[in-house]
C-alpha cells in the first residue's frame, strides 16, 4: 500500500502483476458494467494477434484505483477502482473461463487449474477478486467462486444481462480456443502479454479531477460521469466537519443513478440533459446539450452551498427513476419523442397532486402524445418548443395547478386534429414503421371493447404478445401474399394484433379460413373480425373507417 503522503504511484504492469495480491472493488456511485459484444470481440481479437505473432503484446490503457480507506486483507492491499473497471471485469470473467475448461487430470492444466483459483478467489481472504457493485443478483459472484452460470430474473437490469453475455461469451471464446491452440498458452497471454499502467491515487480528492485529464487525452469519459467527479470534487474542498457525510450522500445517490441507467449510455446522456433543462432558472424552449447542463450544475455547485450540491443530486435521482419508469415495451409508441418524454418525466418529478390528479395528468399526456406523433405520425420536429417550455413550468413553477397544466396540455394537442384528417388517414399505410404505434393502438381498442362488457386486461394472449417485437404479432387479415386488393393490404382496416405462435400459423392463409381461430383466442378484436362472413374490399374500408371513428372519440379533444 502507498502511503498517506504519496498522492500518486504509477506502474507499469502485466495482469499477472496488477491482480497479485490485490483485491479490487467497484464503488456504488460507478457504473455498472457496461461493455458490449462489440468491446469483447476487440478484446478476443487482440489476444489472437497475439498468438498468431502479429503483435508481442497489447497496452490495455490505465487502471485507475484509491486505497479503500487503507483497507487490508492481510498481505492483500484492497483497492476502489476508479478507471478501468470494464476491462477487469471482462478478464477476469475470461481467466474463470479458462479455469473451468482445464483438464486437472493432466498434471500441466492442473498447476495452472490451482494458479487460477488461488489468483480470481485468494485462499487467504476467501473474496473473489473482484468486488462488484450494482451486480445484485450476484451473477459475477457466483461465477467466479463456483463456476455458477444464475439465469436472467424477470425484470433483471440490462447491466446485468449484459455480464450474463459476457459471461457466455468468454465460454465460447475459450471452447473455440482450446480446438486449435492450448489453455495453457491462452493463459500465458493473458497474465503475461497484456500489459497496463497501474496508477493509485492516495489523496481522494484528486480522484474527482482524473475525468477531466482522461478526456483531454482523448480518452472518452461521459458528460455524467464528469458532472459526477465535478460535485465530488467541490465536495472536497468545501470546509467543515459535513463535508465527509456530504460525499457519503453523494456516493449513495450515484449509487442510485446509475443503477436506473444500468449500461444504457443514451438514457445517462437523456438524465443528465433532462435534468439540467428543468433545473434552469430561465424558461427553455429545447432541450439543454450535455456540455450545458455540465456548465450550468458547476455553477450552482460552485456557489459554496452544500444544499444546493445535494439538490442537484436529488434532481438526478428523481429524473433518472422517473425516466426508467416509463421506458417500457408499452410505451413505446408514445415515448418516441424526446421532448414528450421530457415532458413525462416533469409530470412525474413534479407529483404533488393526489394519485388520482397524477394518473389523470399522465393520460392526457399520453393521449394528447399519441394522437400527435402516433396516429397523425408527426416528427421530432413538432411542437418541441410548447413541449419544453411546458415541462420547465410544472417543475418550476410552483404555482401552477394541476387544472392549469391540463389546460396547457389541451393547447398542446389543440391544433391536431384526427378528424379533419380522417380522409388521409383512411387511404394511410399503418405498417410500415408503424408496429409499436399499430400495438399500442390495437391495445387500447382492446381495452375499448373489454370494457364494454365490464372486463379488463390483460389476457393470457395480451401477455403474450407484449413478450414478443410488435413486428412479430402484426396480422394483415387479408395476406400480404396476395394478389388482388394490394392497395388495401397496409390499410388499418387490414390490420390485427395476435400472438407469435398464432400469427405465424395463419401467415398466409386466408381470411376465411383464419376466422375460427380468431374466435378461439381470447382477443375481443380478432373475434369482433370474425363475426364477418367473408373479407372483401368494402369490409376493409368499413373496418377502416370504424377504427378511426373510434379512435376520435379516443384521442381528439
Amino acid at each position: 500500500m502507498i502511503k498517506n503522503q504519496e498522492q500518486i504511484h504509477l506502474e507499469y504492469s502485466t495482469l499477472y502483476k496488477l491482480l497479485d495480491k490485490r483485491i479490487f472493488q467497484i464503488p456504488e456511485y460507478q457504473r455498472a458494467y457496461s461493455w458490449t459484444k462489440e468491446e469483447r470481440n476487440d478484446l478476443f481479437n487482440d489476444l489472437h494477434n497475439i498468438a498468431s505473432g502479429k503483435q508481442e503484446i497489447h497496452f490495455m490503457a490505465t487502471i485507475v484505483c484509491v486505497p479503500a480507506y487503507s483497507k487490508e486483507e492481510g498481505d492483500y492491499g484492497c483497492f476502489d477502482i476508479v478507471d478501468g473497471q470494464q476491462r477487469l471485469t471482462t478478464l477476469t470473467v475470461l481467466l474463470k473461463a479458462i479455469q473451468l475448461s482445464l483438464n486437472i487430470n493432466n498434471s500441466e492444466e492442473k498447476k495452472i487449474n490451482k494458479r487460477l483459483m488461488n489468483l480470481l478467489v485468494p485462499n487467504q481472504v476467501n473474496l473473489p477478486i473482484l468486488q462488484t457493485n450494482h451486480d445484485k443478483s450476484e451473477h459475477y459472484r457466483k461465477f467466479i467462486r463456483s463456476g455458477e452460470l444464475t439465469e436472467p430474473e424477470p425484470e433483471e437490469p440490462y447491466a446485468n444481462l449484459e455480464l450474463i453475455r459476457c459471461i457466455n461469451e468468454c465460454n465460447n471464446f475459450v471452447d473455440l480456443w482450446k480446438k486449435d491452440e492450448p489453455l495453457s498458452k491462452l493463459e500465458e497471454i493473458l497474465l503475461n502479454n497484456l500489459h497496463f499502467t497501474f496508477q493509485i491515487i492516495s489523496n481522494r480528492e484528486i480522484v474527482y479531477s482524473i475525468f477531466e485529464g482522461l478526456n483531454s487525452r482523448g480518452i472518452t469519459v461521459s458528460w455524467l460521469d464528469r458532472l459526477k467527479s465535478i460535485l465530488m470534487g467541490i465536495a472536497y474542498k468545501m470546509e467543515g466537519v459535513t463535508n465527509e457525510i456530504l460525499i457519503q450522500e453523494l456516493h449513495s445517490k450515484w449509487g442510485k443513478i446509475y443503477e436506473e441507467i444500468g449500461s444504457d449510455s443514451n438514457l445517462g446522456s437523456e438524465i443528465l440533459r433532462f435534468s439540467a433543462t428543468l433545473w434552469s432558472e430561465n424558461p427553455r424552449r429545447k432541450i439543454i446539450s450535455e456540455k450545458e447542463s455540465v456548465d450550468i450544475f458547476r455553477k450552482a455547485a460552485n456557489s459554496g452551498n452544500e444544499n444546493v450540491v445535494i439538490e442537484i443530486a436529488n434532481m438526478l435521482v428523481d429524473v433518472a427513476r422517473e425516466r426508467k419508469a416509463i421506458q417500457s415495451k408499452w410505451m413505446k409508441a408514445v415515448t418516441k419523442i424526446v421532448h414528450a418524454r421530457l415532458l413525462a418525466v416533469a409530470i412525474r418529478v413534479k407529483k404533488k397532486s393526489n394519485d388520482e390528479e397524477f394518473a389523470k395528468l399522465i393520460e392526457h399526456w399520453e393521449k394528447i402524445t399519441f394522437k400527435i406523433f402516433g396516429v397523425l405520425g408527426k416528427d421530432g420536429r413538432t411542437g418541441v418548443g410548447a413541449y419544453v417550455n411546458l415541462a420547465w413550468r410544472v417543475v418550476k413553477e410552483e404555482e401552477l395547478t394541476v387544472e392549469e397544466i391540463h389546460r396547457e396540455m389541451a393547447k398542446l394537442g389543440g391544433g391536431y386534429s384526427i378528424e379533419r384528417s380522417k380522409s388521409d388517414l383512411e387511404k394511410a399505410n399503418f405498417y410500415k414503421g408503424w408496429q409499436n404505434e399499430l400495438l399500442y393502438f390495437m391495445y387500447k381498442y382492446e381495452e375499448n371493447l373489454l370494457r364494454k362488457k365490464g372486463q379488463k386486461i390483460p389476457s393470457k394472449e395480451w401477455v403474450d404478445i407484449w413478450k414478443e417485437r410488435a413486428s412479430d404479432s402484426v396480422e394483415h387479415i387479408l395476406p400480404q401474399s396476395t394478389k388482388r386488393n394490394k392497395e388495401l393490404i397496409h390499410r388499418l382496416g387490414n390490420l390485427l394484433i395476435l400472438p407469435l405462435y398464432l400469427n405465424a400459423r395463419l401467415k398466409d392463409s386466408e381470411p376465411k379460413s383464419k376466422f375460427p381461430d380468431y374466435r378461439d383466442t381470447g382477443l375481443l378484436i380478432a373475434r369482433e373480425v370474425a363475426k364477418n362472413d367473408k373479407w372483401q374490399r368494402s369490409n376493409i374500408i368499413d373496418r377502416t373507417k370504424q377504427l378511426l371513428e373510434w379512435a376520435i372519440e379516443e384521442w381528439d379533444d
